[in-house]
């Protein structure tokens, strides 16, 4: 399954009993029609940069890709850690701001 972007993967007896197939099914990638940003760091493993940048270039209305510039950013980093507010938010913050409603 390598490469595709799909729901959970429970093995084959258990996609056999959650969705009727032995694999588990692909997300439609065209349903995702608003504008996306993504935001990756390198030592995050539960997100490959390989990944965002294929799944990036499948998204519709993809405003752009971040990834974080401190090699040891991980992914609990992006909620916890000390310096997300200069790694992270402060560039999030100037990526929304177009999109603000009043």
């Amino acid at each position: 399954h390598k490469g595709n972007f799909m729901q959970f993967d429970y093995g084959e007896a258990g996609n056999l009993a959650q969705y009727g197939n032995a694999t588990p099914p692909l997300y439609n990638i065209s349903n995702i029609n608003v504008p996306t940003y993504f935001m990756y760091a390198e030592n995050d493993w539960l997100s490959d940069e390989i990944d965002v940048d294929r799944l990036a270039a499948k998204v519709q209305k993809n405003i752009g890709t971040y990834k974080v510039p401190f090699k040891y950013f991980n992914h609990v980093d992006f909620i916890w850690g000390k310096d997300a507010p200069q790694l992270v938010y402060n560039t999030l913050i100037n990526v929304i701001k177009p999109y603000q409603i009043y």
